[in-house]
């Protein structure tokens, strides 16, 4: 069963993609204006929904030269649009405006909303950081050469689509029960099960899960004091659950 937070999350974006739930049925005294038909044409065209707002995608140019070879592949790789999720729900919802998603220079390893510019940002810093985890990774557990990009790759899927929940909260003023954070985890983790790539087995989907709840507990010390059970994130080790449920 779907946890509160998340039910109110989900319906509200199905509501919103559905664009008409709340519309007017036409009543006795709509009748006479009905009568005057428009020619076809015209009531086809009326007939039409409002065209949903498609995402923009950008890769913004970094200062730094040791960012410059990542930002060269994934800028050639078009990495936006290999994020099957992203790709699936772009141009559902009804935006009030239209939805950016940029990878750019931050200082740092994060990711973010920012709702003065309705832009989702990912830096490359975190693209670095996540492909060393993946080789420190791949050596302690002896995976194969491809590990560490399919580790990244998974990490990326999640934190994006956790950034993306953000902004359509935000965007859509959908109500949130609970903490925001762990609602648009929940969202992540679903939409990386409704949407895997076509060509994806059920272990591989499965698998990057797993991967991204690697990447959740990498940033936990396993100690947790008062201000940590108050924070408006949920300790890893309980955000973990949602991506191992």
């Amino acid at each position: 069963m779907l946890k509160g937070c998340l039910g109110v999350l989900v319906f509200g974006l199905v509501a919103s993609a559905s664009g008409y739930a709340g519309a007017r049925q036409p009543g006795a005294g709509d009748v006479r204006a009905m009568s005057a038909e428009p020619p076809a044409g015209q009531r086809a065209a009326q007939a039409m929904p409002p065209a949903a707002p498609a995402f923009e995608y950008a890769y913004a140019p970094p200062g730094s030269a040791e960012l410059q070879a990542i930002y060269a592949r994934v800028k050639a790789a078009d990495l936006w649009r290999q994020l099957p999720e992203v790709q699936a729900i772009d141009g559902m919802f009804l935006l009030p405006r239209r939805l950016r998603f940029v990878t750019a220079e931050c200082g740092g390893p994060g990711a973010l909303y920012q709702p003065a510019d309705a832009e989702v940002v990912l830096c490359y810093e975190s693209l670095q950081a996540l492909y060393e985890q993946g080789l420190a990774q791949q050596r302690a557990l002896r995976r194969g050469d491809g590990y560490p990009l399919r580790y990244m790759r998974a990490s990326v899927r999640f934190i994006v689509l956790h950034e993306t929940g953000h902004a359509l909260v935000e965007l859509l003023d959908l109500p949130v029960t609970g903490r925001q954070e762990d609602a648009v985890d929940q969202l992540a983790a679903i939409l990386m099960l409704r949407f895997a790539d076509s060509d994806e087995t059920p272990a591989q989907v499965i698998d990057n899960l797993r991967m991204a709840a690697n990447w959740l507990l990498s940033h936990s010390t396993g100690a947790y004091d008062l201000d940590a059970y108050a924070d408006v994130h949920a300790w890893a080790s309980s955000a973990t659950s949602t991506c191992n449920a």
